[in-house]
């Protein structure tokens, strides 16, 4: 393989592997424990030529955080009030979250079922 294609692709397979993403959860939640982390269907630009990587949904018992790799990684910290008032368009798959004065509603493609489990998480640490 030449040497020009070597770099690219062991930073796509870094994106990809578990232990990759568990130290950028890591850094971004130090004394948090994650309670629950989806994969969404929803790809976002963060700065790669050839591909859009997925946001990820990550739950702690005090927020919820979407967050991207990439060259302009994409980190959103919200409460889990937010969670609580999205609202899910079953027709489209999408779920959305509201808008801040300082973050953009965020349409996110997720199942019924990983919409359920959110909300039924964000249901008993909110009780």
């Amino acid at each position: 393989m030449h040497a020009a294609f070597r770099r690219p692709i062991q930073m796509l397979r870094a994106l990809y592997d578990p232990q990759f993403l568990d130290s950028d959860l890591q850094r971004l939640l130090p004394s948090e424990p994650v309670a629950q982390q989806i994969l969404t269907g929803t790809a976002v630009d963060t700065g790669w030529w050839f591909f859009r990587p997925r946001i990820r949904l990550v739950l702690t018992a005090q927020r919820l955080l979407l967050f991207a790799t990439g060259k302009i990684p994409l980190i959103e910290n919200r409460s889990l009030a937010d969670g609580w008032h999205a609202t899910y368009n079953p027709f489209t798959g999408e779920w959305l979250l509201p808008e801040h004065p300082d973050l953009p509603a965020r349409r996110l493609r997720l199942s019924p079922a990983q919409t359920r489990s959110i909300r039924n998480f964000i249901k008993q640490t909110l009780n």
